[in-house]
């Protein structure tokens, strides 16, 4: 080969070698910059299914499930709290009605890969989100969009009516 050839041959591998830092780098700082991040609805998640249900339904559905009956006039509100997930381990539930203190969603005892809380709640406006794995997740099957927060990220938003 001749010299002519070898400078080609050397620049282009410069160039690639440039190129390759380069991707490597910008992507190290996207990653870098989106790890201090709060969580949100965007996180990588398995497949959910979450679950808010009042004890106020009477339609028969699989999914839905009376909690108690209430004596006439009570202020409180049923509320049944379901998550579910092959790849949760641990799954609590923070919102406004309990001042963003975590409380844990225990295991279904009849449904494989569910979690549940059962809570009692006045009614009223509230945003609320679940902490899976130490992730701050959206409940992936509430219609309603999501509210920003004071706390720095979206929250989902459950509103309960007085009997």
């Amino acid at each position: 080969m001749d010299k002519k050839n070898l400078i080609f041959i050397l620049i282009v591998d410069l160039l690639v070698i440039f190129f390759a830092f380069s991707v490597i780098y910008t992507r190290y700082q996207k990653y870098h910059s989106l790890k201090n991040l709060p969580q949100s609805q965007l996180a990588s998640t398995p497949k959910t299914e979450a679950i808010a249900k009042t004890a106020k339904t009477e339609e028969p559905e699989a999914e839905e499930k009376r909690i108690s009956k209430k004596p006439a006039g009570s202020s409180l509100r049923n509320i049944l709290f379901q998550y579910k997930s092959s790849k949760a381990k641990n799954v609590q539930l923070i919102g406004d009605f309990n001042d963003w203190k975590s409380e844990p969603l225990s295991k279904s005892k009849t449904k494989p890969n569910t979690f549940e809380l059962a809570k009692k709640i006045k009614p009223g406006s509230y945003a609320y989100n679940y902490l899976v794995n130490g992730k701050v997740i959206l409940d992936p099957n509430n219609r309603k969009p999501p509210v920003e927060t004071s706390r720095g990220y979206k929250s989902s938003y459950l509103e309960l009516k007085a009997r």
